[in-house]
């Protein structure tokens, strides 16, 4: 395409300088025709001469002005050829980068994207794992729970037979106690109503501040006191009022809200539903107890009731004796 256009060029000025050419021949011939005869023939060949060299000399510039054109049209080119190869070059080493810059990316893309993969299946993983374990968790609570309450429902029929039971058995020792006729009687016959209710009962009498085991003929089914249980009674004697251990239970027996004297029951243990069936039926012995003293007293001290024989008083005042 270069060579094309030095082509169109030289033919442009050679045209122009042959048009010029036969500009200056014919003003030339203008003059030479003006003069004589003689001298146009030297003039001719003068002129012709003169212009020949100078357009041999116009030529030869040409010539060279046309060379350097070409020569710079040439370097022009070739800059041009090379600017657009470099140009070239950067864009395809550009390309190339934007290429490998574009697989990265994907790769560094695709990386996140297995891992995010990853741990979401690591979560879901955990997560069931968790689910799983909540499961089996609940499901052990549930058949514990299930299990328990069985466990509450057996108990439950079985406290139902021992309150109906024991509401028998608080009926028939009121009743006995109820029959007493000595002070002496009401206690044994508390001691006999408080078997039923519990694994063992002792009446403990009120005596100067301190209290003393009361002794009975028959000493079966007495509750075998220890040091601790000897603090609960003296507890309940002091502050006269019910007073409990974790396996045992002292209640005040009081005559004109003097405290004479302490029954102390042995019973099952605070979770057990027998006990609190136990200590209803016991404190209320032990106040119906208390309410017979109190009337075969004022009975006695009113010559109601004869005396029998008398023991060793008690702080109250009252015998507890056989009367």
């Amino acid at each position: 395409m270069a060579d094309q256009h030095l082509d169109s060029t030289m033919e442009r000025i050679v045209s122009a300088v042959r048009a010029e050419l036969a500009s200056t021949f014919e003003r030339q011939a203008a003059e030479v025709a003006q003069r004589t005869a003689a001298e146009k023939d030297a003039a001719v060949r003068q002129a012709t001469d003169a212009a020949r060299k100078e357009s041999q000399a116009q030529l030869e510039q040409v010539r060279r002005d046309a060379q350097a054109q070409i020569d710079a049209a040439k370097r022009d080119a070739q800059a041009q050829i090379d600017a657009t190869k470099r140009d070239a070059q950067g864009d395809i080493d550009a390309a190339k980068r934007a290429a490998q810059a574009e697989s990265a990316a994907r790769a560094r893309a695709e990386a996140q994207v297995e891992d995010v993969r990853r741990i979401g299946r690591a979560q879901v993983e955990e997560a069931q794992r968790l689910m799983s374990d909540r499961v089996s968790a609940i499901t052990r609570e549930l058949e514990e729970s299930r299990r328990e309450i069985a466990v509450r429902r057996t108990e439950l029929d079985t406290a139902r037979g021992a309150s109906a039971a024991a509401l028998t058995d608080l009926v028939r020792g009121i009743h006995a106690v109820d029959e007493s006729e000595s002070l002496t009687a009401v206690l044994h016959r508390l001691i006999e109503a408080a078997q039923p209710h519990s694994k063992g009962a002792s009446v403990l009498l009120v005596q100067d501040d301190d209290l003393r085991e009361w002794a009975t003929a028959e000493t079966f089914g007495r509750a075998r006191l220890t040091e601790r249980g000897m603090a609960v009674a003296s507890n309940s004697a002091k502050e006269r009022r019910r007073v409990e251990s974790e396996m045992a239970i002292a209640f005040p027996v009081t005559v004109g809200g003097e405290v004479v004297a302490v029954l102390y029951a042995e019973v099952d243990d605070a979770l057990s539903p027998q006990r609190r069936i136990s200590k209803d039926a016991l404190d209320t012995l032990t106040r119906h107890a208390g309410r017979m003293l109190e009337t075969i007293t004022v009975q006695q001290a009113a010559a109601l009731r004869p005396l029998r024989r008398q023991v060793a008083p008690a702080r109250s005042g009252l015998s507890m004796g056989e009367r």
